[in-house]
């Protein structure tokens, strides 16, 4: 996910899409993203790993 992207809340289909997904076998899922700053992670390994490295980066700097 990129930093200037927006999070939009969770909607639920109306009539109208839930009829046309079911007609097309189309299935909507919900996506949990792990945040960092700015930046958004699909899993939470990779937040962590990252965090530990912007760690490690401020400990060498100061």
């Amino acid at each position: 996910m990129k930093p200037n992207q927006t999070i939009k809340p969770f909607e639920t289909p109306g009539q109208n899409e839930a009829e046309e997904m079911s007609r097309y076998g189309i299935k909507k899922v919900s996506i949990e993203y792990f945040y960092l700053g700015m930046y958004g992670y699909f899993n939470l390994k990779d937040a962590v790993a990252q965090a530990k490295r912007d760690l490690k980066t401020s400990v060498k700097t100061n």
